[in-house]
């Protein structure tokens, strides 16, 4: 998808998602017809958008390592063919404050297959 090769990528999640997609697993896009991945191992919440600002969950409590991430483009390539939808939605995710879309990738694949690794992100709160 990307004219360049795409580094390791990782998606990460929280405990309700992790269940559905299970510990070795297919991932699939979102509402918004996409699913997203960062070339960043560790997360960095403010910066990947996984603030849980609208969701009460930790977005960063699991990590998956994406098998195929050839089949992801970097966020500023896909912008250029992107929906008029997706590109409003992307402008107004780049302009969050302290927003780091240099590293957010993105598909329109229907099933991703990805394996479950542990997170360095280490939450707060019970396990699961």
């Amino acid at each position: 998808m990307s004219p360049e090769s795409a580094p390791p990528l990782w998606h990460y999640t929280c405990w309700h998602s992790r269940r559905q997609i299970g510990r070795s697993g297919v991932l699939h896009p979102g509402l918004d017809g996409l699913l997203w991945a960062t070339d960043l191992p560790v997360p960095d919440r403010a910066g990947l958008g996984l603030t849980s600002h609208l969701l009460g969950c930790d977005r960063a409590e699991y990590r998956y390592r994406i098998d195929t991430p050839d089949r992801f483009a970097r966020v500023d390539v896909f912008y250029l063919t992107a929906s008029p939808y997706h590109r409003v939605w992307l402008e107004i995710l780049a302009n969050a404050p302290d927003a780091r879309p240099q590293h957010w990738w993105v598909t329109g694949w229907d099933a991703v297959p990805a394996h479950l690794e542990k997170s360095p992100w280490v939450p707060t709160g019970a396990a699961r």
